[in-house]
């Protein structure tokens, strides 16, 4: 009868918090910020959390933060995030006008449900018959862009890493953590989707260098933008030898200054994706051979900067499970997938799940139009936020009850893939590198390094 009574008292908390929930959902969509810039959510979000009463560890010199609720037992310590950033899409008719910030990726909606989450948690005997610890993260930069600008932030020394979980996994934020899950909406049919996991990523951005003249007397020039557009025809060339799971999907971003004058720097980013780190590493470095050779073809240099995206996601089947089962409970009628596919997507919860069991869970309904699109449209937040909270209120409960002993079961099967965060990071940071693989000596000599 206690727990019929908490299981009620859990969802009935969430209920009655929707007004807040809405207002953080309408507040956070007018107000979107990409990655690493989203002070304004952060502290819209900080004030929320503050005037419940939580405790903040601040991440500091870059937005977002955590908390730690301890039940006072012993027991795990289980993790739900929200994600602060937005995507730009100057296309789409709600974006930032200025900035072309828009929250197309539907993040806001996990902020809005995390309110939620951190109202109902903080409801008198919430943690009654709950064991071990929950941590509420609000984390920055999932969506991988603006590659320059994060670019100069690891040049100053802000930041190591491109993503957001990444980076607050090795300031040691989540050493203590042994389960994490997030709830992503998005789509138009309301149900739950789980797959086995998604793609990683190795961030790349080419820069090639030309000489520079007058368009009208090219026989002195060297064109940045051919050797680029070579690069990118053979690279294109490359892809019937990629293992199957290999995506490549580049882009110029800077292409010539003067339609009268030869580019004589020219910039491309890219990502190259795959399920399976190897897969990854072995594609990226025939794509940097290609660009490379390009580059010297057409008597210009190319400076290659690699940074790891994101890593391929594994999510943990056995909680996969227990995710679909929660859902049935709260939602008999409703309709829970799980898929045992590999999505060509990414998250960064992927950099967690090699150490960590963890749950990247989608949520369905409410929504029109495709997900990182200008087309992308809010129609019902309740599936995105109520839905969600109530959701991850209860996946803690499931977890946690009966001292533990589920979420215990759960941390006891996991096996880690590295023996400590220092030796992961380590094989992580030999696939980031800045260096120029294409120089010409004084005596013409090209010699290539890739």
């Amino acid at each position: 009868e206690f727990r019929r009574v908490l299981f009620r008292s859990i969802l009935e908390g969430v209920d009655a918090c929707k007004d807040a929930i809405f207002a953080a959902e309408r507040h956070i969509w007018s107000h979107p910020e990409s990655g690493y810039r989203e002070w304004k959510t952060h502290k819209y979000m900080a004030d929320i959390f503050e005037n419940l009463g939580y405790e903040l560890t601040l991440a500091g010199n870059i937005p977002g933060f955590y908390t730690v609720l301890d039940t006072g037992r012993p027991g795990p310590t289980v993790c739900v995030f929200a994600e602060l950033d937005s995507l730009i899409n100057e296309n789409h008719p709600e974006c930032d006008p200025e900035t072309k910030a828009v929250h197309s990726c539907g993040h806001h909606m996990q902020c809005a449900g995390m309110v939620g989450l951190a109202t109902t948690l903080k409801r008198p005997g919430a943690l009654d018959g709950m064991s071990g610890k929950i941590m509420l993260c609000l984390v920055p930069a999932e969506e991988l862009i603006e590659i320059e600008y994060r670019q100069k932030l690891i040049e100053q020394g802000t930041i190591k890493y491109l993503t957001g979980k990444a980076e607050f996994m090795s300031r040691g934020y989540f050493d203590d953590v042994d389960i994490a899950f997030l709830v992503h909406a998005g789509g138009d049919t309301p149900l739950v989707y789980l797959s086995d996991g998604g793609c990683g990523s190795i961030s790349k951005r080419a820069v090639f260098h030309g000489i520079a003249g007058h368009a009208a007397f090219p026989e002195n020039n060297i064109n940045a933008l051919y050797a680029a557009t070579q690069a990118l025809s053979a690279c294109n060339a490359l892809r019937e030898g990629f293992k199957e799971d290999i995506r490549w999907h580049p882009i110029l971003t800077e292409g010539g200054a003067a339609v009268n004058a030869t580019p004589d720097r020219v910039v491309l980013e890219s990502m190259v994706r795959g399920s399976a780190l190897q897969n990854i590493i072995a594609a990226n470095a025939r794509i940097n051979r290609a660009i490379a050779g390009s580059a010297a073809s057409m008597g210009a240099t190319a400076t290659i900067s690699d940074q790891i995206g994101y890593t391929p996601n594994d999510n943990d089947l056995p909680f996969n499970q227990v995710v679909c089962d929660t859902y049935k409970e709260i939602f008999p009628d409703g309709t829970a997938i799980n898929n045992h596919v590999y999505l060509s997507g990414s998250t960064d919860l992927g950099f967690l799940s090699p150490m960590i069991s963890v749950s990247q869970i989608s949520s369905g309904g409410g929504c029109s139009g495709d997900l990182h699109s200008s087309n992308f449209k809010v129609n019902d937040p309740t599936f995105g936020t109520v839905v969600a909270a109530k959701l991850e209120a209860m996946l803690l409960w499931n977890l946690l009850k009966d001292d533990a002993e589920l979420g215990n079961r759960i941390k006891a099967n996991f096996k880690p893939q590295y023996a400590s965060r220092e030796e992961y990071f380590q094989v992580l940071d030999k696939l980031n590198s800045t260096k120029d693989v294409v120089t010409v000596q004084e005596n013409g000599d090209i010699f290539l390094s890739c």
